[in-house]
This record gives structure tokens, sequence and C-alpha cells, in this order.
């Protein structure tokens, strides 16, 4: 509950509740749990609400975990309800924390007051953990197109009571217009906007904007920028000319060759336009946040297609920063 309001909910995370599910199919008479004065909205009334919404055919409750999941990350501490089955799941339920590399990176990295874009954002692991860390005077912008994934973000932020969280359920991309999203309920990390217009079917219809629109459209500008788009990459990185030129945010991307190989060339591109102006990659070394090794540019292609020879199915985790490398593996910050 919000300090101050014993019965009810944040007015701001209300009004961002009631945009997200307004337009949800099989909505109608939902809605009750949320229209009024402030206080009369209950959190539990909120959550039999949701859990009635249609997620993609499924409800919420047979895909989901049936309690948040407890996190502690580095002395911040957040719920997380989940996929049911899914590898974030497992992981979290087991350690209390997912991706320790990255969740130490961003613990120390961001700052109170910072803007943190999560791309590929989930159930929002990474956004309740930017948004402890950021602090009520810092934002973070949720991107996540996957209807189902969506609402189970909404929840974690509503849950959290993180009114510094902003849900966009557009996915990013080279340009703005729409696309289709392929939909895998069982494996949220398997979901992916179609490419070339190659949808399969039971794909959702979503809209796409370039990270540099919705720089616009949020009024911010990220320090931080967390992209994990299951192939997409290239072209968010190659709609974000004036960001990545102008305000050089820190950039963590997920690269796995096996989902970029239809856009082999426009990864290359994209690569090549963020080192001319200025960036330099890196991989993470182990769980040391402190430490970095660099690697060129082209060997990300080289080791994508070196994998793809091989049969060798997998990702790595890439540090894009615009600052030189004073020694092997110190980045100035």
């Amino acid at each position: 509950m919000v300090k101050g309001q014993n019965d009810g909910m944040d007015p701001t995370i209300k009004r961002r509740l009631q945009r997200e599910i307004l337009h949800a199919p099989g909505s109608a008479g939902v809605l009750s749990a949320l229209i009024g004065e402030p206080g009369v909205a209950h959190d539990a009334a909120l959550r039999a609400a949701l859990s009635r919404l249609p997620l993609i055919d499924r409800e919420l409750e047979t895909i989901a975990t049936g309690a948040p999941l407890a996190c502690s990350v580095y002395g911040a501490a957040f719920g997380l309800r989940a996929m049911r089955g899914d590898e974030l799941t497992r992981r979290v339920a087991q350690n209390g924390i997912y991706e320790r590399h990255l969740s130490a990176f961003f613990r120390q990295r961001l700052k109170p007051g910072d803007v943190f874009f999560d791309v590929g954002a989930n159930v929002g692991y990474h956004s309740m953990l930017a948004a402890r860390t950021v602090g009520p005077g810092g934002r973070v912008v949720a991107f996540e197109p996957h209807p189902a994934m969506r609402r189970l973000l909404t929840l974690n932020a509503v849950e959290n009571q993180l009114a510094n969280v902003t849900i966009d359920a557009r996915a990013l991309g080279l340009s703005s217009g729409s696309a289709r999203i392929e939909v895998d309920l069982y494996d949220s990390g398997a979901s992916a906007v179609a490419l070339d217009g190659a949808a399969a079917a039971g794909s959702v219809g979503i809209e796409v904007v370039t990270i540099d629109q919705a720089c616009m459209d949020h009024g911010v500008a990220p320090a931080y920028v967390k992209i994990d788009a299951e192939g997409l990459e290239a072209d968010i990185l190659m709609g974000g000319r004036r960001l990545f030129s102008e305000r050089s945010p820190k950039i963590v991307m997920e690269y796995c060759p096996a989902n970029n190989v239809r856009a082999k060339t426009r990864f290359a591109t994209a690569l090549a336009r963020l080192q001319e102006v200025g960036y330099h990659a890196c991989f993470f070394r182990g769980h040391d946040v402190a430490a970095f090794e660099p690697i060129p540019m082209t060997m990300l292609i080289e080791l994508g297609e070196h994998w793809l020879a091989v049969g060798h199915i997998g990702f790595v985790d890439v540090l894009l920063i615009k600052h030189a490398f004073a020694k092997k593996g110190a980045p100035h910050w």
C-alpha cells in the first residue's frame, strides 16, 4: 500500500493501470474495480480484475506463478510475477536473482535520478531492479509488445508500488509503422517481432516506433539502454541515430547469432554506425562487473558466423560504450 493511503492505490499507478487494460479484450465489466474516487480500488480487487482478463486465449492464472517470487538483488528487494516454467522463473525461484552479472552491473552503475530504457522488458525483472535503483527521482521506460508479458509487467509495477515505471506497449525498430509479434505463451523468450513481414499463424499486430521517436514521446533520453529483442537488435540500434550520436547512452545488448542471421547485414551496418560515432564494444567477464573484455565491433559478426558454422546456439551479453578504454578491461565511465 502507498504510505498515507491505507485502503487504496496511488492515483498515478491507478491511472496507468486503467490505460493498460482499457482496450484489452474481455475487459468489459472489469474496469469497475478501477473507476471511482481514489481509495475505492483495493489491491486485492485489482489483482482479481486482472486475473479475469484473457491473455491470448489463456487466463493469467494458467500461465503465471500464483504468487510473486521474492527477488533479493544486491540490496534491492521486490516481488515478481512470472511465467510458470520459464527460465527466468526457475532462476529467480532458486536464487532470488536472474542474470547475476547484469543485475550487479545495473545495481552498481545506475544512479539515483537516471533514466533507464528496458527494451524487451518481459515481465519486468530488470525494470523493477532499475526502478528500485534510480529511485523516485529517476525513471524507467519498459517496452514490451507481448500482450501477456505486458500485463504481468504492469501487475509487477503495481504490486511493487513503483510509480517511476512507464510501460510502453510498442516495439522498437528501424522505422515507425506496424508489425506482428509471434507469441509463445510458454517460453516468453521465444516470442519475437516478425522480421521482413514473415509472421507466423497466431501472431498479434503491434505498433513499432524508433527509439529516437520514443525518446521524444516520453520526453526523456536514457542514460542506459538494455536491449533483449530476439533478433530485432540491429533495427533498434539503427533507429537511434540521434540518440546514440548526441546523447551517448550506455547499451547492454543480448547478441544471439541465431536470432540475427536474417538481419546480418543490418547488424553489421548498425555496429559500423555506432563505431563511427565513438562506441566501443566489450564482453562482461564472469560476474565481476568491474572487469570487461574489449572486442572489435567486426569480431561480433565473425563470432556469430563461427557459432552458426559449428551449430552453437547461444548468446552473449555485450556492453556498447562511447568511451575509450584506458587499458584492457577498464572502461572510462
